[in-house]
């Protein structure tokens, strides 16, 4: 892969751009070329480096999450912000953009919510003179920040319902702009309340997919979609290469609330996975297809019924109740209505349908599934019977029935039909070369949000961390390490022995053991003679307590670890880091203690690397030993996120306690953040998430100066080493001492 030279004057952009440019090569339906030329023009405003480096970052994210190269939309919107007085809004958009698009996660509710953006920077701009507006909107940015809040809440149209009604109400008071768009004012809440449309897809994602998996043993993909979308489309929902595309946000109807709607299309388009196979549809007309599609569709739902006999009733709610010889086929095509008293006379035996042809095929539909042959192959051919025995001369007219007859919780069963076209040959499509050094990733990406401690909110999907497996290097160095500290290693052994756990615990009431429990025996004994039936379990056991504990060994391998530890010294300050993590793993191994070791450095808020150096499977052996030795510093010290991502990690072990130990030489600190009390605060929050997850938190400080702000994040869960030369004696004696 070559990187091509970005033209930028600006350094902070020119670090970065190798970095990003590689991981936008790496994102499918990214237009590369315009990635770059787009960059260029953005970088050419004259608007600082902010804008460019958000660009660069945040647009192979957001391609990821939607599925489609939407960066035509996305500087479209850049170029208008830039000629209008909101040109100071661009960088916080694209900052914002990815937490966004993960609440739309679809192209065309990305371009209904840009169009908002456009609408809200118009009407809230102000003018002077009533001609040109000339002063940023106050409620642009506010809006921006608070969307992605806002898109869990209500779906894209009634976030435009809710920021018309602002601008309408608002529009020549800035201030009540901004309280109204940040949520601050009564009626700002209460009109979001009502434009709040059911039940989100998005807040119930990981529920259907639970449903998915352990009903039907399927594993689906979502896609939310516009519900106005939806109602112009006969198809509810429909499945597009392995993704379901539903409608964004259900209401109640029928007294089935919107989360059991969802429930019913999971369910139908889980029988079609699991029952329908797919047939040639070439050479079949429209309508042969739709009654085709129609007795599959019965067909799978009746296998459904009798695996789930409960479904009969939620389908039959959500099925519209055609009316009996409502529509009058002499001046009306009836297709639609016919297709509906079918289905539903299939689903409920008591309607009452007066068409004959329908009842008899009907009766034909249920004999077949009643045998037991069936098929898709066989539901193709009744449903062209019927087509021709059915059919009308109305049928081709212009003016269509549709009353009673939207089955919107059926998808459109585009992946039922098999089309063999001339040129079905694949595109020519330009394929990219994966070369060995592509295969080298920063890693897994995860996303954290970030307490800001001054709006007092959590900035959604805030940090990027990548997580990988730390390389390797020669392990001699640290076998060295272990003979340099021989005597720290033997005093340490009688702490180590006094640790190991000296009670027993004594398990009663077991059929087998290794000694008789004579209170139960003579109970037994009592019974026995008594001609009560006897309990066999007389015997106990005795084993040891054994210590239960999982530790995550946190370090900082930021920039500052290159630091001297004295002047008169050529050791620095992560030689002594890797000695002193060298002697504490070899304790917690005589200890048998679960542990795991990790690094972590950042490079601002779009980069936090955490490098697994060993794993809690992992024994103290030759590999973690080779990580250990190859240990380097750089960078800065983003601790929060880093911290969450340890605890998540550590929270999925059994053990009884769980500690996380962060080893550090400062205060956190990042490229990108310039008020030092903001990292200090998401680390201060980050341990209270883990406090709340029963994870305990100790932090060791190299840095002399570090009382203030350590105890701000650790309360009296700290210690600070004064003499780092102490430090690989004093590292192993805290752990023991915490975990006595």
């Amino acid at each position: 892969m070559e990187i091509p030279v970005l033209n930028c004057s600006f350094e902070e952009v020119q670090n970065i751009w190798q970095d990003s440019y590689a991981n936008a090569y790496k994102t499918k339906n990214l237009n590369l070329q315009k990635y770059q030329q787009y960059a260029e023009q953005i970088a050419a405003f004259g608007r600082g480096a902010d804008p460019v480096l958000s660009f660069i970052s945040e647009i192979p994210q957001i391609v990821r999450i939607i599925g489609e190269n939407i960066s035509d939309l996305v500087f479209n919107l850049i170029l208008f912000l830039q000629k209008s007085p909101n040109s100071k809004s661009i960088a916080l958009f694209l900052q914002h953009l990815p937490a966004i698009s993960r609440c739309l996660e679809s192209p065309l509710l990305l371009k209904n919510y840009l169009k908002i953006l456009r609408i809200l920077s118009d009407k809230t701009s102000v003018s002077v003179h009533g001609i040109h507006s000339t002063h940023p909107s106050v409620a642009l940015p506010v809006f921006i920040e608070n969307s992605a809040k806002l898109l869990k809440i209500v779906n894209v149209d009634g976030l435009k319902k809710w920021a018309e009604y602002g601008i309408l109400y608002f529009k020549d008071n800035p201030e009540h702009q901004t309280d109204f768009f940040s949520l601050k004012t009564s009626d700002s809440k209460s009109m979001l309340q009502r434009q709040r449309a059911g039940t989100l897809l998005i807040n119930i994602e990981n529920s259907l997919q639970k449903y998915a998996k352990s009903l039907w043993d399927i594993k689906l993909n979502f896609r939310p979609q516009p519900v106005t979308l939806t109602k112009a489309n006969p198809a509810g929902c429909f499945l597009d290469d392995g993704t379901l595309f539903m409608p964004d946000s259900y209401d109640t109807k029928n007294n089935i609330s919107g989360k059991n709607r969802y429930f019913a299309q999971i369910c139908h388009i889980s029988s079609h996975i699991k029952w329908t196979k797919q047939v040639v549809g070439d050479n079949l007309s429209p309508m042969q297809r739709f009654f085709i599609e129609l007795f599959e569709d019965s067909r799978v739902e009746y296998l459904a019924m009798q695996k789930y006999p409960g479904l009969r009733y939620l389908w039959q709610k959500l099925h519209p109740v055609p009316i009996d010889n409502d529509c009058d086929d002499k001046n009306i095509s009836c297709v639609r209505h016919r297709m509906a008293q079918l289905s539903y006379k299939i689903l409920n035996s008591d309607y009452k349908c007066s068409n004959q042809i329908i009842n008899e095929y009907v009766d034909k539909f249920l004999k077949m599934m009643q045998t037991g042959e069936h098929s898709t192959a066989k539901c193709l051919k009744i449903g062209l019977d019927f087509t021709i025995k059915a059919q009308l001369k109305s049928d081709s007219y212009s003016q269509v029935y549709f009353k009673n007859t939207l089955i919107d919780y059926r998808d459109d069963n585009r992946t039922m039909w098999l089309f063999h076209e001339e040129n079905d040959e694949p595109e020519d499509m330009m394929e990219r070369k994966t070369t060995d050094e592509d295969k080298k990733t920063y890693g897994i990406p995860y996303l954290y949000d970030e307490w800001d401690y001054i709006a007092k909110i959590f900035k959604p999907d805030w940090v990027t961390l990548y997580e990988s497996k730390y390389a390797e290097a020669n392990s001699d160095k640290i076998n060295n390490i272990l003979l340099k500290h021989k005597k720290t290693t033997n005093k340490l052994k009688k702490l180590l022995d006094s640790l190991k756990p000296q009670n027993h615990k004594r398990l009663r009431y077991q059929e087998d053991g290794t000694e008789l429990d004579t209170d139960i025996a003579i109970g037994s004994y009592i019974d026995y003679k008594s001609g009560i039936e006897i309990d066999n379990r007389i015997n106990a056991n005795t084993t040891p307590y054994e210590r239960d504990i999982a530790l995550s060994l946190l370090l900082d391998l930021s920039a500052s670890g290159n630091n001297k530890i004295n002047k008169k010294s050529s050791q620095t300050i992560l030689n002594l880091l890797q000695e002193a993590i060298v002697i504490l793993s070899w304790a917690i191994e005589q200890l048998q203690d679960n542990f795991a070791i990790a690094g972590f450095n950042s490079n601002g808020r779009h980069f936090v690397g955490y490098y697994h150096i060993k794993g809690y499977s992992e024994k103290f052996d030759d590999s973690v030993k080779k990580r250990l030795s190859a240990m380097r510093a750089g960078l800065s010290t983003r601790m929060g996120a880093a911290m969450r991502h340890s605890g998540n990690i550590l929270q999925n072990q059994k053990n009884d306690k769980k500690i996380v130990l962060i080893l550090t030489d400062g205060e956190p600190a990042d490229i990108d953040v310039k008020d030092q009390n903001l990292l200090i605060e998401d680390a201060k929050q980050a341990r209270i998430e883990l406090q709340q997850k029963n994870i305990f938190t100790y932090c060791i400080n190299l840095d002399k100066k570090s009382d203030q702000y350590v105890k701000r994040i650790f309360l009296k869960n700290y210690a600070i080493i004064d003499d780092i030369l102490t430090l690989p004696e004093k590292l192993a004696q805290i752990f023991l001492k915490l975990t006595k």
